[in-house]
Parts: structure tokens; C-alpha cells; sequence
């Protein structure tokens, strides 16, 4: 193999994507499994979240907060309001679109979810010096800002 092609191979294994992708569905994996007792799953978990911290927002503004598309808040919100955990009144401000809020259910669990998900997230940071985790954060925070101002400019062309 040339010199050439040993360096692109070896830029290719060290793709941030080759990393953070299957980091990402582990964590989810994990994630799962840390929400069981509460009847969540890694896809609702962000709207419930969203909701405990801004309860009473539109599904628009969730489907904002939480980065996904509409269709995707739509099918969280059947299942969450399924399991009795959020519930959906019309907006008295624009009777077009509903205000959405953690049930009494809901919110009766939000300390023990937020509990569970931070002592899981507690694994990692105990991995990681302060200034490690400092910089992975930030770093990670800085892709993150690129790719949404990627994505925007995209759609602000078309």
C-alpha cells in the first residue's frame, strides 16, 4: 500500500463519524435501559425533557426545542399521551394549535427520570478529568453549531 493510500486509510479510521455514530446507538442502547422503569424510550425522552422544563408549549415549539421533524414529535406525543403521561389543550391565544403539558403522572416521575438519566451520564464523566470532559463537551457543541448553521444555510438556498 502507497504512502498515499496508508494516509487516507488512516484519516478514514480516525472519521470523528466512525466514532460518534456507534457511540451514539450504544448510548441509546443504554439509555433504554435506564428508562424502562419509567415506561420512556430514548425517542420520547427528549420531548418528555422539554416539556418538564417548559411546560405548556405548542408542539411546534417542542418540535424546535427538541431538533426533530414534525412527524416525529407527532408520533412522541401519541405515545406519551397513550401512557398517560402528557396531555394536549387548545390554545386559548390561537385555537389553530394546542398547548401541550406533563400530566400529574408526568410530572410525578420527572425527579426519579432526571435522577436515573443523571446518574448515567455520571459514568462518563468519571471517565474523563474535568478538563477532558470540558473539552469533549465543548467540542462536540462546536460540531453541533456547525452542522445546524450547515443545515440552515441549505435550506435558506433552496
Amino acid at each position: 500500500m502507497s504512502d498515499n493510500m496508508m494516509e487516507q486509510q488512516d484519516t478514514v479510521n480516525k472519521s470523528l463519524g466512525r466514532i460518534i455514530t456507534p457511540l451514539a446507538r450504544l448510548m441509546m442502547q443504554e439509555i433504554a435501559e435506564v428508562l424502562v422503569p419509567f415506561r420512556l424510550t430514548p425517542g420520547e425522552q427528549p420531548f418528555y425533557i422539554a416539556l418538564a422544563d417548559r411546560d405548556g408549549i405548542t408542539q411546534e415549539e417542542l418540535t424546535a426545542i427538541v431538533r426533530v421533524d414534525k412527524s416525529a414529535t407527532t408520533r412522541a406525543l401519541k405515545s406519551l399521551e397513550a401512557k398517560g403521561l402528557v396531555y394536549r389543550e387548545q390554545n386559548k391565544n390561537d385555537r389553530r394549535s394546542n398547548l401541550i403539558y406533563l400530566s400529574e403522572n408526568g410530572k410525578a416521575m420527572h425527579e426519579d427520570v432526571v435522577a436515573a438519566l443523571l446518574q448515567f451520564n455520571e459514568q462518563f464523566v468519571r471517565l474523563l478529568s474535568p478538563e477532558e470532559y470540558e473539552t469533549v463537551f465543548c467540542a462536540l457543541n462546536k460540531m453541533d453549531a456547525f452542522l445546524q448553521q450547515q443545515r440552515k444555510a441549505r435550506k435558506e438556498e433552496s
